[in-house]
């Protein structure tokens, strides 16, 4: 049967008698400075930290992109030079199974699935 012998502690891993003793106390302080900050006024504070530096050309004061159009818009000329087309014309792509041939004068040739290309081929 193994007994295990209990290890010293360090005094490094022992809580300071202040601190303990004062332990409501600091627990107490902690839940104030969280309350603070939900205050309105913390949240400018940031704000008037910075507000010395002038808006540039593409500051936040710009209107945010619509969804709409962030999302529908690509860079893939495959399917038009429009950057809203492309979206509409590529619908139909099948992208799953997604196969690539390797054929010719390779070291490895055959059918390898994109989908694990780069966990297994790369590097």
């Amino acid at each position: 049967m193994l007994i295990k012998e209990k290890t010293p502690i360090l005094s490094s891993e022992i809580t300071d008698k202040a601190i303990f003793i004062n332990r409501r106390k600091i627990i107490k302080a902690a839940a104030g400075i969280s309350i603070a900050s939900l205050l309105p006024g913390s949240v400018n504070a940031q704000e008037k930290k910075y507000a010395h530096i002038p808006a540039g050309p593409y500051s936040a004061s710009l209107k945010v992109t619509d969804y709409e159009d962030a999302a529908n818009y690509t860079n893939y000329y495959e399917f038009s030079t429009n950057k809203k087309d492309s979206t509409v014309l590529a619908k139909n792509l099948k992208t799953i199974p997604w196969n690539v041939t390797v054929e010719g004068e390779a070291e490895k040739t055959g059918v390898f699935n994109l989908l694990k290309f780069p966990n297994n081929y790369l590097w």
